[in-house]
Parts: structure tokens; sequence; C-alpha cells
């Protein structure tokens, strides 16, 4: 149960589906955590620029000695601070005060909110401040807050008495608020990632769908049953898959079909000369020479022909690999009339070659030369003495054609897709020997080159079988012949 139910958890859209969250995440965090950091620096700049500008007030208000409220000069830094202090108009979250002497004078109005002078830690470093004379902006954390504090060194000429005013942002609630402001920014986020979730598992279970059928036909296949097919929908990378296993079950089909075929003919073809010479050696007379003679020479014929079985059969399983072929550049009439003059000595016949092709083609020679020799050996077994045998060749612009023509007693309509068929054997087998498997290692050969076998016949007016292959190159090298 548990490894079950960890491959449910794990499966492919489960995984796609947690990919896709983790880049949505990953993006939705990237992007939240740059703005957060954009306007936390908006936000520092902005207390900053607030604290430069009660600086600026602050300092303007002593330019010219004057006290705004008598119009007299300024006799006492009191004076100077309470005016000054009455010029800054605190921004929110923003306070101030003022010191004589490291000791507390002055603090904001009432109206004030921020009461920066509650804080003690803030008054302790305001009144132990050591300024040169220039005012200066930093960060102040205490038992209470962090801020942004500017303390203002204020001076008067008739008196001595050195005077300060701090000016103070409350930083913590500043954060907070922009804090607060992002929590719906992170509800929508949530919001994405569940709506997408939902959706995501919605359009990976629909682009995952051919998967599931492939799944299922698969589970459907069995040893008896290779017939069941994928249903093919869209044109995207998917249908491509599917099409591409529809065809390989197809190749699969074809080729446990001819292997149960080829198991099949074989056991039928071999349980006959097994069981002649079975049946010879049991009923053997052994002390009796001429029997053991000619029981010798059955025996032996009967392997010979089991032997010639046998190699055909390795032939045919072979046509199913890669490196069944090894293709070189052949001249194709050179060939015809080398085919022509090796073929003689299978029979009395008048042979005669005709090839004007002029092309130089990528083909096996060794197997186009097996598959030329088993036609001209299958004409020679059913035409009569003395007839005439044709091997040919002819070009067009997209393929080649090799054939060989005979004048003998011809095959009957009906046995014209039969007669490739393994071990197949027409009207006319009892005139000769073989394993029925010629015609069958022609086709074979021919389907390695990428071509195909053709059968012209008729009874009593002879026969044509043709092989037609894709065409390669051309090279001028051919002229017309015959060759008797």
């Amino acid at each position: 149960m548990t490894t079950k139910s960890h491959r449910r958890a794990w499966s492919v859209r489960a995984r796609m589906l947690a990919g896709f969250l983790a880049l949505l995440t990953f993006s939705l965090g990237t992007a939240g955590i740059s703005i957060y950091l954009l306007q936390l620096t908006d936000l520092q700049q902005r207390i900053d620029e607030s604290l430069t500008r009660a600086t600026g007030q602050l300092s303007t208000s002593l330019e010219s000695g004057i006290d705004p409220g008598s119009g007299q000069p300024f006799t006492s830094i009191d004076d100077v601070l309470y005016r000054a202090m009455q010029t800054v108009m605190p921004a929110p979250n923003e306070g101030l005060l003022a010191t004589t002497n490291g000791q507390l004078r002055w603090t904001a109005p009432s109206t004030v909110p921020l009461r920066i002078e509650e804080d003690p830690d803030l008054v302790a470093y305001v009144t132990s401040a050591k300024t040169d004379g220039n005012a200066t902006i930093t960060t102040l954390t205490t038992a209470q807050r962090t801020y942004r504090i500017v303390v203002i060194p204020m001076s008067l000429t008739s008196d001595p008495t050195p005077g300060l005013i701090a000016v103070a942002y409350d930083y913590t609630k500043e954060v907070a608020d922009l804090n607060q402001s992002f929590i719906p920014a992170l509800w929508v986020g949530l919001a994405t990632l569940v709506t997408s979730i939902a959706l995501g598992w919605v359009v990976v279970g629909r682009l995952l769908q051919p998967l599931r059928q492939l799944r299922h036909t698969a589970a459907q296949i069995t040893e008896d049953d290779l017939s069941t097919r994928i249903p093919v929908t869209g044109n995207d990378d998917l249908a491509e898959l599917t099409r591409t296993v529809n065809s390989m079950l197809d190749r699969v089909e074809t080729a446990i079909s001819s292997q149960r075929q080829l198991l099949d003919d074989v056991g039928h073809e071999l349980r006959t000369p097994v069981t002649i010479v079975q049946g010879h050696l049991e009923l053997l007379e052994t002390t009796d020479p001429q029997e053991v003679h000619t029981t010798r020479e059955l025996v032996l014929d009967e392997l010979d022909r089991m032997t010639g079985l046998i190699n055909d059969i390795v032939l045919l399983a072979k046509a199913q690999r890669t490196d069944f072929l090894t293709p070189s550049e052949v001249d194709i009439d050179d060939l015809m009339h080398e085919v022509t003059h090796k073929a003689q000595p299978l029979g009395a016949r008048e042979w005669v070659t005709s090839a004007t092709t002029g092309v130089v083609q990528s083909v096996d020679r060794q197997k186009i030369t097996q598959a030329l020799l088993q036609l001209a050996d299958n004409a020679v077994k059913y035409s009569p003495d003395n007839t005439r045998i044709i091997l040919g060749a002819s070009a067009t612009s997209t393929h080649i054609s090799l054939w060989v023509q005979d004048e003998g007693f011809g095959i009957a309509p009906e046995d014209h897709k039969a007669v490739f068929d393994r071990f197949h054997r027409g009207d006319n087998a009892s005139r000769a020997d073989g394993s029925g498997l010629g015609l069958s290692i022609v086709q074979a050969i021919a389907t390695a080159h990428g071509g195909t076998v053709n059968l012209s016949s008729q009874p009593g007016k002879g026969t044509t079988v043709t092989i037609t292959l894709p065409l390669t190159h051309i090279a001028m090298t051919s002229t017309e012949s015959e060759t008797p």
C-alpha cells in the first residue's frame, strides 16, 4: 500500500504541477521581495528627506538672529530653541525635543503623537551627543523601537550655553505600516497559487490524457491481442508521441505475427525430414550393406535439405537487423552482366542481359546478387529447356528496376500474392525442389533496401519478377547491350 500511494503521490502529473508551482512561487516571491525592498529603500529615503527638511528649517530660524515673536535679537539659547521648535511641523510618526547643557529643556507640543522624550535611551543618547557643529542623520535602536534621528547643534553668540534639537522618526512604526500594506498583496499571491493549483491540475491532466491512454492501451495489449491502438488527437508533441507508439505497435504486431508464422511453418517443414530420417533409421537393417548405403544417401539428402532450410530461415531472421546490409557503390549494368554470367550454369537456357541504366547505385552487392540468382533459379525451375531468360535493368528519375523474365509455365492469378509467403508452393511446385523461401528472401532483401518486389505472370506465358529500388544517384557509365 505504501509503494502504491507513493507512486500516485509522485505521478508525472503531480511532478509537473509541483514544478510549475515551484516556478510560479519563485517568480511571485522574487517579484514580491524585490518590490518590498524597493519600498523599504524608498521609505528610508522619504524619512531622511523629512529629517533633512527639518534640519534646514531649524538652521534658517537662526540666520537672522531676530526673535520673530518680539522682533528683538535673541538674548538666550532657550529662546532660540523655543522659537526653533515652533517652526517645525512634525510629520506622522515624527517627534522632537531640545536640550541645553546636557539637560532636557523643551519637548514637542502635546498634539504630536510621538513622544520621544518618554524613551530614556533616546534621551540619554541626545543629552550625551557630541557634535562637531554639523547635523548627522543616523539610526538609533533602543529598548522601545528603532529611530532614524538627526541631532542639530544650536548656538548663539551672546549665550555660550550649548543647545541641541533632536528630530526622530519612528522607523519601527513606518516599517510596520509598510508590512501591513503588503498583507493584501500576500493574500492575492496565495489566492493566485491556489487558483493556479486548480487550473494547473486540470490543464496538466488534459495534456497528459494521451499518456494515460497510452498506459491503458499498453495494459490491454496481450500476446494474443496486439490490435489495440491509441486514439490520436491534436498535432502537438504528445500527438506525435502517440503516432510513434502506434507505429511501434504496428511493427511489434507484424514482427510477432511473422515470428508465429515462421515458427509454425518451420515446425511443419522440419517435421517432415526429421520424421523421414527417424523412420528410416529405426527400420534400418544394419546387416544389409545395400540398405545401409541407401539409407545413408537418403539421410544425407534430407539433412542437406534441412541445412538449406535453416540457412534460409537464418537469412530471413537477419533481414530485420540494422546491420543486414553492407552497401557500396555498384555499377548496376555491370552487376547485371555479372549475375547473368553466374546464372548460366543453373540450366540450359538462352541467357540475355538487357541493362541500359547508366546508374551507380548504393546497394549491398552480395545481397542483390543473391536475390537475382534466386529469381534466375526459379526461372530455370519453372521454364522448359532452351527457352529465353532475360535479366534486365532500367531506371527512371526516382527508381531503378531489376527484373528476371522467363518463358515458362507461369503462375495462376490466385497465387500471385501467396507466392511471397514463406513455404508457399503453387500449382507447379511438383516441378522443382526447394524450401519455399526463395521469394520471401528476395522480398526481404528488397525491403531492406527500401524497395519492393512485383510479379507479373500468366499461365503458359511466362513470369516476370521485378525488384524496384529508390534511386540514389546516376553516373553515365553504361550503354545498351545484350549478352547471350
